[in-house]
């Protein structure tokens, strides 16, 4: 299972289908227990490990092909700064 596989499955219609891969690639918490392990699992990451991939993210964001507004470019700068 993959997201590629989720979004197939959405964009054909299959809602049901699109949210059981959601819930079991664990990507996101839809439940309140998922949430509390969810953060207990992300206190487990260092400061530097979290700057780093969130450096990454924005990196890659700014580099995609796909055309955001100056304010999503902004923000994203923004976040960068704020983790320094």
């Amino acid at each position: 299972l993959d997201l590629i596989t989720f979004f197939d499955e959405y964009h054909s219609g299959h809602i049901d289908r699109a949210f059981d891969i959601i819930e079991r690639l664990k990507l996101v918490p839809l439940n309140q227990e998922s949430v509390e392990e969810r953060v207990a699992a992300f206190r487990n990451f260092s400061d530097e490990q979290l700057r780093s991939q969130a450096r990454t993210l924005i990196t890659f964001a700014g580099m995609i092909p796909y055309r955001t507004s100056g304010d999503t470019n902004a923000r994203l700068v923004q976040m960068e700064v704020l983790m320094n």
